[in-house]
């Protein structure tokens, strides 16, 4: 695979491609302008020695015949062998009423006109360019006002010096854009280096960012406004990891804080046991109690695992049908030793399918109704509602009657071990994750979950939006 161009060659690049274009179009412009100008020039050379041809034509009367009046010098100017003037002279019907000697032959153009008219043609083997003039020639016997018959003067000259002119100054115009071109290569990749310069610093400065200062940022002043808008993200980007790497180390400082007391109590039930005289009533009471200690070390380090799971990317999200998430809703409530306590309201439509699976689905609602439990009161409802129409997300909320959610704990509800009675939290084995396992769950899923309004037993109410499986999944 061939190596990309560098940013600096980029940039040289098109700086040398944009002024090659620019000198173009000026050098075009320019060739055309003066093109213009010198051609206007030997036009309007040719009509004026047409018209000046005209005035040697005279009648003596109207019936009189047409009589041409050149000079020696002018006959030598259409007697030359090389790159001679020519000219002729129609009446009005187009016959001829003369015509230099050294023309070979008319041009099938020349006729009678009205108008002006110029043209390129060739002659004695030369470019040639020549103009009709419509005139009228001069009566003799009628006074210098007097006007005779209609003609048509036809002249031309050799245009090999108007086009040499028009070489020499394409020629120039090529020759300035080309060494223009050349002297700016080097122009070009200075002006590239000087602009990449910035990024080059904030390249640098970037560079020394490590894990230890990740508190560091750019100052947006000092860089130019194209790189702002970059290092402005840089900054949110080095904000973000800051926040991960700050949410890993206070999970780990919470991971090794909650597992230390039940190793504590743990290891000092072992040697309590292995100090004190054999008793099989006190040993079997001991075993209990070190029994529970590693089930609870147990289900802590799974919903360790389970948060972990809930933070990664995952397979395609399954499906599940509207009929199974109302089933595992009541088998989830009859699981509870104090069911009787739990009210499950389930409304909707039976058909259709959303994006969850069955274990996520079991898990997070243990959760929401544990916690209700934990810190409601004496009623938990928990309402199923699967839409009214294709496509429609299916809700589940969960409410309890209790104190609910005060506003001082409410910004850190859904943080790993967050818990807003710690003492009570202890005591009945809680470690604050319940909350943030079921939220990463529920967006794993594609859904939300989120503290909403109490609308029936007025305390705590969490609702987990469902979102309805689309042709993605289906495709899956």
């Amino acid at each position: 695979m061939r190596e990309p161009l560098s940013l600096r060659l980029r940039i040289a690049l098109m700086l040398l491609l944009a002024e090659f274009l620019l000198l173009a179009v000026f050098a075009t412009g320019t060739f055309l302008f003066t093109q213009r100008r010198l051609v206007k020039s030997f036009d309007s050379s040719l009509a004026g020695n047409a018209e000046a041809l005209a005035t040697l034509v005279s009648q003596e009367t109207d019936e009189g015949g047409i009589e041409i009046e050149f000079s020696d010098n002018l006959m030598e100017r259409f007697s030359r062998r090389e790159r001679p003037d020519v000219f002729v002279l129609l009446a009005a019907d187009g016959s001829v009423i003369g015509q230099s000697r050294s023309l070979e032959g008319i041009p099938g153009w020349v006729k009678p006109s009205k108008s002006r008219r110029f043209r390129d043609f060739e002659a004695f083997g030369k470019s040639y360019r020549g103009v009709l003039v419509p005139a009228r020639t001069q009566l003799e016997d009628g006074g210098p006002d007097a006007e005779g018959p209609a003609i048509t003067v036809f002249f031309a000259a050799n245009r090999d010096d108007l086009d040499d002119d028009l070489t020499d100054i394409l020629e120039f115009l090529c020759i300035a854009a080309g060494i223009t071109m050349v002297l700016s290569i080097g122009a070009a990749f200075w002006i590239a280096g000087h602009s990449l310069a910035p990024l080059r610093r904030l390249a640098v400065d970037t560079g020394k960012i490590d894990a230890s200062s990740l508190d560091r940022r750019f100052d947006l002043k000092t860089l130019p406004p194209d790189l702002r808008q970059f290092a402005g993200s840089f900054n949110d980007l080095l904000a973000r990891i800051g926040d991960s790497f700050e949410r890993e180390r206070r999970f780990s400082s919470d991971a090794a804080h909650e597992l230390r007391t039940p190793v504590a109590v743990l290891k000092s039930g072992i040697q309590s046991a292995l100090l004190s005289e054999p008793d099989a009533t006190k040993d079997r009471e001991a075993l209990v109690d070190l029994l529970e200690d590693v089930a609870r070390i147990e289900l802590l380090c799974e919903s360790l695992l389970l948060l972990g799971r809930s933070e990664a990317v995952d397979d395609p999200v399954p499906r599940i049908s509207a009929a199974e998430l109302v089933h595992q809703a009541r088998a989830v409530v009859s699981s509870f030793p104090d069911s009787a306590a739990i009210q499950l309201i389930a409304e909707g439509r039976e058909s259709g399918e959303f994006r969850a699976d069955v274990a996520t689905t079991r898990r997070i609602l243990t959760n929401l109704i544990d916690n209700a439990l934990r810190h409601g009161g004496a009623t938990v409802l928990v309402c199923v509602n699967t839409g009214s129409g294709m496509g429609d997300a299916a809700r589940i909320s969960v409410e309890d009657d209790g104190p609910g959610v005060s506003a001082d704990f409410e910004p850190r509800l859904f943080q790993r071990f967050a818990r807003s009675d710690e003492s009570r939290a202890r005591s009945t084995g809680g470690a604050g994750l319940g909350l943030a396992i079921s939220k990463g769950l529920a967006e794993r899923l594609g859904g939300t979950l989120a503290l909403a309004a109490s609308e029936t037993l007025r305390g705590a109410c969490f609702a987990w939006r469902i979102e309805a499986a689309g042709e993605q999944s289906q495709a899956h």
